[in-house]
């Protein structure tokens, strides 16, 4: 199993262009210890990288704290929804498990059914999404997907997240995102200077800061 320390770290370095704020790892133990469980090898290891990394970790839904974490229906819920309806939980224990969704109603979870995606995959999402939803502070808009989905074959961009509808491909310091059927494409930058490429190179607009 890879280092999942050193893994999102690098992720967060390569988004970013600098080092990501950890957790001791005094605050894990502790967490474990209220909760008579072991957080997931790659759970441990994420928090350890950047889970001092707040602003990003809540810029959409919120990625719990370790003291945060609870036990519900023996499983280790780590993130809950920003309008409070799901949460995202895995089993305790070593290892990459997989998620699970809950359906909250109320303030209890009535149900659970499969994300169908590992944990350290499902991180490396919400690791992209959240940099796209609110971490990166320059962004534009294109109204016409098809033209820009045409160009992304062979022009270098990565394709770093298809989940849940929600695509998300990288160049430099840019993440263009789109939802399946959507009527635009979103772009979200790292510098302001991305931004004005976007403009004048691919047609973007509303650029905003």
């Amino acid at each position: 199993m890879m280092d999942p320390i050193a893994h999102f770290r690098s992720l967060y370095e390569g988004l970013y262009d600098e080092p990501p704020i950890g957790l001791e790892a005094s605050r894990i133990a502790l967490a474990e210890a209220r909760l008579g469980v072991a957080l997931p090898d790659t759970l441990r290891g994420f928090h350890l990288a950047l889970g001092g990394e707040e602003d990003l970790l809540g810029s959409h839904n919120r990625v719990r704290r370790p003291e945060e974490i609870t036990l519900v229906d023996a499983r280790l819920i780590f993130m809950e929804e920003n309008q409070g309806g799901h949460v995202w939980a895995v089993s305790p224990g070593h290892g990459d498990p997989k998620v699970e969704v809950g359906t909250v109603e109320g303030s209890k979870v009535q149900s659970w059914h499969p994300d169908g995606t590992h944990l350290c995959a499902f991180l490396e999402v919400t690791v992209h999404l959240h940099t796209a939803w609110g971490g990166f502070p320059y962004g534009a808009t294109h109204r016409d997907p098809d033209a820009i989905l045409g160009r992304l074959k062979g022009g270098g961009w990565t394709r770093r997240v298809a989940h849940g509808g929600v695509h998300v491909f990288a160049q430099r310091s840019v993440l263009l995102w789109w939802n399946d059927g959507g009527d635009h494409v979103s772009a979200n930058a790292r510098d302001e200077e991305d931004v004005t490429w976007l403009v004048s190179e691919w047609g973007f607009d509303d650029p905003f800061a």
